[in-house]
């Protein structure tokens, strides 16, 4: 099947699925505006294809057939393939105006993590359902998150056991779920869904430990979409959400039925921790892509500086301050007429070796800087020293030739630490 169209993408969205949004069922997510800014926000990865300017990023070919893919599917083998779809991540995001579509990139985090951890018959069914996905361009979804009720119990402990997905009965068509898995992004406006592990598990937690995909439209399968962000944005006040915009959604299993083929993992408590991290894996290095050049640059440093010369106080050192903590967070510092702009204008500017997300060592960065030599001493001090003898210095501190580098170690923020967890 070639590469799909939006349009395409959008028809196909209408194939009976289970959709409530504010209390009303939702037979066409189309038809409600609310809703539709998110359809039409996750099409731009479909229209990339489609434009000359990205189409050979964003669309990879066959080496054997010939036929062609998006890039999206193409399963990362070295560090070029990771570079590559960085920059097809970063270009989508850029595209939708900073918000990431994540409509194919968490699905083939997904991919990725069961092709990398499974083995044997559950490998060769994880590989089909991706090359199903790729071949036929499909959106996907991932649910993850568990309701979870009291976390300070495991799932086979939970005073009501429907708080985690898990296996109710299984035969030898397939096996049936039951449960609930919130915070399920994109869930509405996706062709399929895959479902994974949220956390490890001992041997009590067995019926919790499965990992399976399925369609949207799935019957028993209910998304109630969140009304977060429900309202009328115009483009004045909302720039952004008024034209882009991601759904999540509560998904809810009643009685699933999931046939062989579409489970790759089952009552396997051991392999459902390695399961669940390796996605996260995968997923931090989206979400890496997708947040920090198109969304730092663009919306936190772009509104800063627009901010520092409407008011004036664009020399001010705490000023430079915050800046060049905004510049470290994006992880690749700023380029040397940056630095110098933001670190100080005059005789006595610093350079820095800007810190990255990873420069932390028990809460502090150390970041070398030159130190300028400093004024001459005058005679009054002279005659001071004299009488007095030499000032005592600090604590700790230590005379430094004049141009010599040293260690100057400051507190990070805590945006400096890098955030880890699951999506």
């Amino acid at each position: 099947m070639p590469l799909r169209t939006a349009d395409e993408y959008r028809a196909g969205l209408v194939d009976g699925r289970t959709l409530f949004y504010r209390g009303q069922a939702v037979p066409d997510l189309n038809a409600v505006p609310e809703l539709r800014v998110a359809v039409d926000h996750a099409a731009h990865d479909f229209d990339l294809v489609a434009d000359p300017a990205f189409r050979e990023l964003a669309v990879t070919t066959d080496p054997d057939t010939g036929a062609e893919f998006s890039t999206y599917y193409k399963v990362p083998r070295d560090a070029e393939d990771l570079l590559e779809r960085m920059r097809l991540i970063d270009a989508s995001t850029a595209e939708g105006g900073t918000v990431v579509t994540l409509i194919k990139e968490i699905g083939t985090d997904a991919t990725f993590a069961l092709l990398r951890k499974l083995a044997g018959e559950s490998c060769e069914k994880a590989l089909a359902f991706h090359e199903h996905c790729r071949d036929n361009d499909l959106a996907v979804a991932v649910a993850q998150t568990d309701v979870k009720g009291d976390r300070s119990v495991g799932p086979s402990k939970q005073s009501d056991p429907d708080l985690y997905v898990h296996v109710v009965d299984q035969s030898a068509d397939g096996i049936v779920v039951r449960g609930a898995k919130c915070h399920t992004t994109s869930s509405a406006n996706a062709d399929e869904l895959v479902v994974l592990p949220t956390r490890a598990m001992g041997p009590a937690d067995e019926d919790y430990a499965v990992a399976f995909a399925v369609p949207v439209n799935t019957p028993g399968l209910e998304l109630y979409v969140s009304s977060y962000s429900g309202r009328e944005h115009n483009d004045f006040e909302f720039p952004l959400s008024s034209g882009h915009k991601l759904l999540e959604s509560l998904t809810v299993f009643n009685d699933v039925f999931v046939p062989w083929d579409r489970v790759f993992l089952c009552r396997e408590p051991e392999l459902a921790g390695s399961v669940a991290l390796t996605f996260v894996e995968y997923h931090r290095f989206t979400a890496g892509c997708r947040t920090k050049p198109p969304l730092l640059d663009a919306l936190v440093g772009g509104s800063a500086l627009m901010a520092i010369e409407m008011n004036g106080v664009a020399k001010a050192g705490r000023i430079r301050d915050k800046l060049t903590h905004l510049i470290s967070y994006s992880g690749d510092g700023a380029r040397p007429s940056s630095r110098r702009w933001l670190l100080g204008c005059g005789r006595r500017w610093r350079r820095h070796r800007l810190p990255g997300p990873d420069d932390h060592q028990h809460g502090q960065v150390h970041v070398r800087q030159r130190v300028p030599p400093g004024p001459r001493v005058g005679a009054g001090l002279r005659r001071r020293a004299a009488r007095h003898g030499p000032r005592r210095r600090r604590l700790g501190q230590r005379r430094r030739a004049p141009g010599a580098w040293r260690e100057a170690p400051f507190r990070a923020a805590s945006a400096h630490r890098p955030r880890t967890g699951c999506a």
